[in-house]
């Protein structure tokens, strides 16, 4: 009895000692404004007021705000993360853990198009989900159709290509069925029937990843810049135009221990690594380009570049961004080499930042961010050809192709 009341007295002296410990840690430890692991930015204090102490606000960003500056936080998530392998875990957070490292989203926050509100009229944010929304789906098709039609009467050629999310892609690599990758797949092919020129490469993916090829990252949503060749190949054959071969490019490794949003998702801050790839053509009449890039929306104000490749970005996150300086509201590509080019119009979102590298090859390029679009004075007519390239997971969870009705009546 005696020794086990010692022993009793010992564990609670040390749980007090280590809560004591921990505490002092938390009070004199600085706030952290952004974890690089996990790829954003953490809760800082909550300012107090009666309406959102009310309304129940307050208690949550307190909460959230204990969980994300507790000490040694990812030490305690990378144990967590250790259990979890040891245990053979198949998804977290939404998160499809799979094969040989690969990692996928399995949940979207996908929108009917419509706002929601609870009884007291306060919104409601979209649930997470497998499933995807058909009429969104369809309308934002209708839109790229209203813009291929107007660019048509005026002799312009618009090529689409939607990317396929990883979890289209890897679908070998998991222990999850493929249903809702092919409903969704099915849906967009049956609503871009008619689009003259849309770029249907999602087997074409399925069977490159399956046979091994490194098409897309295994710790980011993006593919990788193999893949977005492979979309530019396909791209150049639709519009007659001659596409570099691979050997006609010398492949530089900016970094090979990039951990993307998915990981960081899943909470898998240990998982395998990704390398991220830069091409540069061999041939000096198409390594001499500049870049503007500006996020004012005349498209002035900006800066301009020799090259479409920001290193700054490998010292950071998000490695990612070294393609085009990240995401601008508008950027331009010249060939600064005296000789004539097409020039081309590319509608993106992040997909078309690692694809620009090789369109740039043979067209003088204006990128602008679908997201941004409306805001944007353009006229597609200025162009010999129309880009669009939108990842799929965007289409599902947001409308920004429906913008495109806007640019479909600059062409009238």
């Amino acid at each position: 009895m005696k020794q086990q009341r010692i022993i009793n007295i010992v564990t609670t002296a040390l749980f007090a000692v280590f809560v004591f410990v921990l505490s002092l840690a938390f009070i004199f430890t600085p706030d952290k404004e952004s974890s690089q692991t996990e790829r954003r930015k953490l809760q800082q204090f909550p300012e107090f007021n009666w309406g959102s102490f009310s309304s129940g606000k307050f208690g949550s960003q307190i909460n959230e705000y204990f969980n994300d500056q507790f000490p040694l936080r990812e030490t305690f998530l990378e144990i967590k993360t250790a259990f979890e392998r040891l245990l053979l875990k198949r998804e977290n957070n939404g998160v499809l853990i799979g094969k040989d490292g690969q990692l996928a989203v399995r949940l979207f926050q996908a929108t009917d198009g419509e706002i929601h509100s609870d009884a007291d009229g306060n919104y409601i944010e979209e649930p997470y989900t497998d499933k995807f929304y058909e009429a969104n789906v369809k309308s934002q098709l209708d839109a790229i159709k209203e813009l291929e039609s107007s660019l048509a009467e005026k002799g312009v050629k618009l090529y689409v290509l939607l990317p396929p999310r990883t979890v289209d892609v890897a679908c070998s690599a998991f222990y999850y069925p493929s249903e809702n990758s092919d409903a969704l797949i099915r849906c967009v092919r049956e609503n871009a029937a008619g689009l003259e020129n849309f770029i249907d490469m999602y087997d074409i993916y399925r069977a490159r990843y399956d046979n091994g090829e490194y098409v897309y990252y295994k710790t980011d949503h993006h593919w990788t810049t193999l893949g977005a060749y492979y979309a530019y190949a396909e791209l150049c054959k639709a519009a007659g135009v001659s596409a570099l071969a691979q050997s006609s490019f010398t492949v530089n490794v900016a970094a090979d221990d990039f951990t993307g949003t998915t990981a960081a998702k899943g909470g898998m801050l240990h998982n395998d690594t990704d390398t991220v790839e830069y091409w540069t053509a061999k041939d000096s009449s198409n390594v001499k380009l500049k870049m503007f890039v500006s996020n004012d929306y005349s498209g002035k104000n900006g800066e301009t570049r020799d090259s479409l490749f920001d290193l700054s970005y490998i010292d950071g996150y998000d490695k990612y961004g070294m393609f085009l300086s990240g995401t601008n509201v508008y950027t331009e590509i010249t060939h600064s080499d005296g000789a004539f080019h097409k020039k081309a119009l590319l509608l993106k979102d992040s997909f078309g930042h690692s694809l620009a590298q090789f369109l740039a090859c043979r067209y003088d390029l204006t990128v602008l961010n679908l997201a941004d679009l409306a805001k944007i004075n353009i006229d597609p007519q200025e162009y010999d050809c129309v880009f669009i390239c939108y990842n799929l997971e965007n289409v599902i969870t947001a409308r920004h192709l429906l913008k495109l009705r806007w640019a479909a009546k600059l062409v009238e």
